[in-house]
């Protein structure tokens, strides 16, 4: 009988569960919302549904209400979709994924200043016949994004506040595939010791 060693196992555990993990943090800076967002994805096994997709006049966006997150430099990017792999936006059963707030773009953030790689968590909505509101949603990469490439990028929002964007103050947590999205909405440093020792902060997650 062939024997392992212990470290030959541990190597064999760690490629099987290969994982990816993207973190978006959203704080407060002085009047402004700082959003950044830096990790990797692995796209296998999911669907490219739009290939060097221009992404038109929404540049980046935040929408709590629904999940959708975007950060860095606009570019064209490459649509992957997660709907067929039962994907439920953060705890979207009970809650609001990361806040109430709708869909704030490029122009409403007026002077917003980007940075960095355009990626993030994509959502479209349609309705027909006045039927209910369908949505999709998918990740955006750059195009030609390879699995497991960092991504890092930024977009400081002028001019808000988590109150006037909607969002809760709290971690987020989604799972999709092999790929773990997680978005801190993070208090001001004066407020973090107490909101932390108040057992507030709640980690809401969500499995396939």
């Amino acid at each position: 009988m062939t024997r392992m060693t212990l470290g030959a196992i541990a190597a064999l555990m760690s490629a099987s569960a290969a994982h990816a993990d993207v973190t978006f943090t959203i704080v407060e800076s002085g009047a402004n919302v700082l959003v950044t967002g830096t990790g990797s994805f692995d796209l296998t096994g999911l669907t490219r549904t739009r290939e060097a997709y221009n992404t038109g006049s929404i540049g980046n966006y935040t929408w709590p209400q629904f999940g959708g997150i975007s950060v860095g430099v606009q570019t064209l990017v490459d649509v992957y979709d997660l709907v067929s792999g039962g994907y439920v936006p953060f705890d979207q059963t009970g809650a609001e994924p990361y806040g109430a707030g709708g869909q704030q773009g490029t122009s409403p953030f007026g002077d917003a200043v980007w940075g960095g790689d355009y990626f993030g968590l994509f959502i479209t909505s349609s309705s027909s016949g006045g039927g209910p509101t369908l949505y999709d949603y998918g990740v955006f990469v750059p195009t030609g994004y390879q699995s497991g490439t960092v991504l890092d990028g930024s977009v400081e929002i002028l001019d808000e506040s988590f109150a006037s964007l909607g969002m809760d103050i709290g971690t987020f947590v989604s799972h999709y595939d092999n790929n773990t999205v997680t978005i801190r909405v993070v208090p001001a440093p004066g407020g973090a010791a107490a909101f932390a020792f108040g057992g507030v902060l709640a980690s809401r997650r969500r499995r396939r």
